[in-house]
C-alpha cells in the first residue's frame, strides 16, 4: 500500500452460531507489527434474542415507553424493583446509578461514590435459573439533594444484552419540599486572558430562598485533566474550594463571595462555582457560574506581522470574494489563523457567506506551517454582496491565546457583470415514486449553479432530485437555481400523484404504558406501514372523554382513578387506516 494511513475492510462467514473475536494488526513495510491490537467480540445467532427489562417502582417504565420525571424527598433508602425476562435463559441483571450534582455513581464494582468510573453494577447472582427474573436493589445510602438517573439492563446465557434503546431508565430529583436549590454565580464569565501572574481573585455572589450555607469552587486544568485540590497541587480526583461568603445560615438569602488563588503552574483552567443552601442542597444549574481562564504569564499570545498582511484597507475586491493572507508568529507555537468579516451592520460572516447575527464568529485560514513558531495563513471567503467589510485576523497558539487586538482593514466588495440563471426540469413518475431531472438549467458558470426543490410535500436540493409522495393530489413542483453571484430563477411545474396499487393501512401498535399515579406515558413506537417510503398519522384516543393526541409518544393524565380503553389510530396519506387497543389501569395518589 506504501501510504502512511488506510482503512480497511474484511469480510467473513462463520460456521457455526456462537460467540466470536476479532482482532486485527497492522504491519508497516518494514515487516514490523503494531505493538497493541483492535479486539471485537460478537455473539452470532440467527435466532437468539436480547433479554427484556422493565421497572415496576418507585415507578412504572416499560421500554421503551419513558416515564416523566419525578420528585422524591431526600434522606432515604430508595428501592427500585422490576423483571427482567430472555426467551431462553438469563445470566445477569445490571444496573447504572447516578447523581449529577453530586457526581456520585456506582462502578463496575457496584462502589457509590464521586470518584468512581461510570459502570454497570451487577445485582443478581450469574447464570440465573429460568427465563425471568424479578431484581430488586435498595441503595445502600440515604439519597443525598440532586438530580438522579437509573438505568438497568439484563444479559442472557448466549452474551446478549439488552440494547440501550429498551434499557429501563428513570429520572427522578431528591429536593426538599417547598425548598428550592440555591444558585451561586461568578462576577466574570467568560474566557479571560492576559494574565501576567498565576494568582487569581475569583468572586461571585449566590442566592436561596433560605439561607446560604456555602460556596464551592472547581477548578480545574483542561490540559491536563486535573483539578486544584485543597492543598494547592493539581490531581484527577475531583475535587472544590470553600469560598469566604459575606454572611450564613437562615436568613441569608442573596449573599456575596471571594476566594483568591494561587493556581501551581501555567494553565488552561475551567471555574465554576457551586452553591449549598442551609438543607445541604446544591446548585442544579452552572449558567452564570463558569468561567475560563489562560494563565500562561511568560507566554505571549501570537501576533499578526503587519508589513506581511494582506489586506490593508482601501482594496476593492470586484468578483465578491475577499482573499487574506499573511502570517502568524508566536514565542512558542502557532496552531491556527482565523478570519473574522464583518458586515456595516455589525454582522459576521457564517461559513457559508451570510450576515445574521452580531456575536463574534471566526472562520479558519489554511497555515502552510502549523506547530511551528510561525506561518503563512490564506482564505478566500465565499460570494458575499456588495458592500464595504471590516477584515479581522487573529492567530491562536497552542494555549489557546489568540492576538490581544486582532489586525482589521475596511474593504470594499464588487460584483460583476452577470445574467441571472434560467431555470428547467423534466419530470418522471412511477406510480408515486418521481424523478426531477435541473440539468437543462442554464447560466454563464453553470457548474456553480445550486438547486432548490419544492416538492409541494417537503423539499430537496441537487441537480437530480427523488421524491416518494404519500398521499394523492396535483403538487405544485417548483425549482429555484442560484448562481454564484445569489441571482436566482424558478420554475414551476404541477405533478399529479394517485394512490398506489397494493397500498395498505398502516399498523398500529401500543406498547406496554409507564403510569405514576393519573398520569401515563404511552408510545407508538414500532408502528409501521408496509408501503415503502409511506408516512402515517397517530391519533390517540384515551376513552375518558378528555381531548385526543396526535403525538407519536403522548403524556396523557386521566381524571379520576381506574381502567380505561386506550385506542390508538394509525392513517396514511391515502386515507387507509387501522386501529387498536391497550387497557390502561390508573390510581390517585397515596
Amino acid at each position: 500500500m506504501n501510504g502512511l494511513n488506510t482503512t480497511w475492510s474484511y469480510e467473513v462467514t462463520v460456521p457455526y452460531e456462537g460467540q466470536w473475536r476479532a482482532q486485527a494488526w497492522a504491519v508497516d513495510t518494514a515487516g514490523q507489527t503494531s505493538l497493541d491490537n483492535a479486539t471485537r467480540d460478537w455473539v452470532v445467532s440467527s435466532t437468539g434474542l436480547a433479554p427484556s427489562v422493565n421497572i415496576l417502582t418507585p415507578a412504572i417504565m416499560n421500554p421503551p415507553t419513558s416515564t416523566a420525571s419525578f420528585t422524591v424527598a431526600p434522606g432515604g433508602q430508595m428501592t427500585f424493583t422490576g423483571q427482567a425476562i430472555d426467551d431462553e435463559g438469563l445470566a445477569n441483571v445490571e444496573i447504572q446509578l447516578r447523581n449529577s450534582i453530586t457526581r456520585e455513581q456506582l462502578d463496575n464494582g457496584c462502589d457509590y461514590s464521586a470518584n468512581s468510573i461510570s459502570g454497570w453494577c451487577r445485582i443478581s447472582l450469574v447464570n440465573l435459573p429460568g427465563t425471568s427474573y424479578n431484581w430488586s436493589y435498595t441503595t445502600p445510602f440515604n439519597l443525598k439533594p440532586g438530580n438522579y438517573t437509573f438505568s438497568v439492563r439484563a444479559t442472557d446465557d448466549i452474551g446478549l444484552t439488552t440494547s440501550s434503546g429498551n434499557q429501563g431508565r428513570l429520572s427522578f430529583t431528591a429536593q426538599v419540599p417547598g425548598d428550592n436549590p440555591p444558585d451561586a454565580r461568578l462576577n466574570v464569565t467568560g474566557t479571560q486572558s492576559g494574565l501576567t501572574t498565576r494568582h487569581i481573585d475569583l468572586a461571585g455572589t449566590a442566592t436561596d430562598d433560605f439561607g446560604m450555607s456555602a460556596v464551592n469552587v472547581a477548578i480545574y486544568e483542561n490540559e491536563t485533566d486535573r483539578y486544584l485540590q485543597p492543598n494547592g497541587t493539581l490531581s484527577s480526583t475531583f475535587a472544590t474550594r470553600p469560598a469566604t461568603l459575606s454572611a450564613t445560615g437562615t436568613g441569608a438569602t442573596s449573599i456575596t463571595w471571594t476566594l483568591p488563588v494561587d493556581l501551581p503552574v501555567n494553565g488552561n483552567y475551567s471555574v465554576t462555582a457551586y452553591g449549598v443552601d442551609t438543607s445541604g442542597q446544591q446548585d442544579t444549574s452552572t449558567s452564570g457560574a463558569t468561567a475560563t481562564y489562560l494563565v500562561f504569564p511568560g507566554d505571549n499570545p501570537p501576533i499578526v506581522i503587519d508589513n506581511l498582511h494582506s489586506p490593508v484597507g482601501g482594496e476593492t475586491f470586484t468578483d465578491g470574494v475577499i482573499q487574506v493572507s499573511g502570517r502568524i508568529q508566536d514565542d512558542v507555537q502557532v496552531t491556527a489563523a482565523q478570519v473574522a468579516v464583518v458586515d456595516s451592520a455589525g454582522r459576521y460572516m457564517s461559513s457559508s457567506g451570510t450576515f445574521t447575527s452580531t456575536n463574534p464568529s471566526w472562520r479558519t485560514a489554511f497555515l502552510n506551517s502549523p506547530g511551528s513558531d510561525s506561518s503563512n495563513y490564506s482564505y478566500t471567503t465565499p460570494v458575499i454582496p456588495a458592500g464595504t467589510y471590516t477584515v479581522r485576523v487573529r492567530g491562536v497558539d497552542n494555549h489557546n491565546q489568540a492576538t490581544a487586538v486582532p489586525t482589521d482593514a475596511v474593504v470594499t466588495v464588487t460584483l460583476p457583470p452577470n445574467n441571472a440563471p434560467v431555470a428547467s426540469f423534466t419530470t418522471s413518475c412511477t406510480n408515486n415514486v418521481c424523478t426531477f431531472d435541473g440539468r437543462g438549467s442554464t447560466d454563464e458558470n453553470p457548474a456553480d449553479l445550486t438547486f432548490a426543490w419544492s416538492f409541494g410535500q417537503g423539499s430537496g436540493s441537487g441537480p437530480v432530485a427523488l421524491k416518494t409522495y404519500t398521499a394523492a393530489n396535483t403538487y405544485n413542483v417548483r425549482l429555484t437555481v442560484t448562481d454564484q453571484y445569489g441571482l436566482t430563477n424558478s420554475i414551476t411545474q404541477p405533478v399529479t400523484i394517485t394512490e398506489p396499487p397494493g397500498n395498505v393501512a398502516p399498523i398500529p401498535k401500543i406498547n406496554p404504558a409507564s403510569c405514576l399515579n393519573l398520569s401515563c406515558n404511552f408510545s407508538g413506537v414500532g408502528s409501521s406501514d408496509p408501503n415503502q417510503g409511506d408516512t402515517f398519522a397517530y391519533r390517540w384516543d384515551f376513552g375518558d372523554g378528555l381531548a385526543t393526541s396526535t403525538s407519536s409518544a403522548p403524556t396523557h393524565a386521566f381524571p379520576a382513578a381506574g381502567t380505561y380503553t386506550v385506542t390508538l389510530t394509525t392513517t396514511d396519506g391515502w386515507g387507509k387506516f387501522a386501529s387498536t387497543t391497550l387497557s390502561v389501569t390508573v390510581s390517585a395518589p397515596r
